[in-house]
């Protein structure tokens, strides 16, 4: 990867993981610069070497802040696999209602606001939607209750949908 770089084939380098528990074998081994990962109300798991990762100068780029779309979709719109976790959605959908703003602005504003954070990558399907997107960018702080984060993968691992 080094040569790459000096040959300057390549400018950065970097790995798309779903667990904070794929790093291991790969930092120290490998010189990367970016980890993708997921990172919603929900997921979290990635805060927990976020620290790590900048003492190490790797950016880091989250991904599924919607969490495929299922935390923006509203409670008809949720697909029926998700009922299991009901409560866990009705307190979300609780939280979103208290702050006033939409489940888009939640969303990114929690992303956003992460410490170490340094790109959201966002999947849309027009114009339009990347315009709602980019216009729901809370500019102040959100509180985010702790309750809201889940371990549970079958509900924040797209894999086991």
């Amino acid at each position: 990867i080094s040569s790459l770089k000096l040959e300057k084939i390549i400018q950065r380098f970097g790995v798309s993981i779903y667990t904070p528990d794929e790093l291991n074998g790969i930092i120290g081994t490998f010189d990367i610069d970016v980890v993708q990962a997921p990172l919603n109300v929900f997921d979290r798991r990635i805060l927990g070497v976020i620290d790590q990762l900048a003492a190490l100068n790797i950016e880091l780029h989250v991904r599924s802040v919607f969490l495929q779309g299922v935390l923006i979709a509203g409670p008809a719109g949720r697909p029926q696999r998700f009922e299991p976790w009901s409560e866990h959605f009705a307190l979300f959908d609780e939280w979103v209602h208290s702050t006033g703003m939409s489940a888009m602005a939640c969303c990114l504003g929690f992303a956003l606001q992460q410490p170490g954070v340094t790109k959201l990558v966002i999947g849309t399907t027009s114009a339009n939607s990347l315009a709602e997107i980019m216009g729901s960018i809370p500019d102040s702080i959100l509180d985010v209750p702790v309750q809201l984060q889940s371990s549970i993968e079958q509900l924040i691992d797209p894999r086991f949908w």
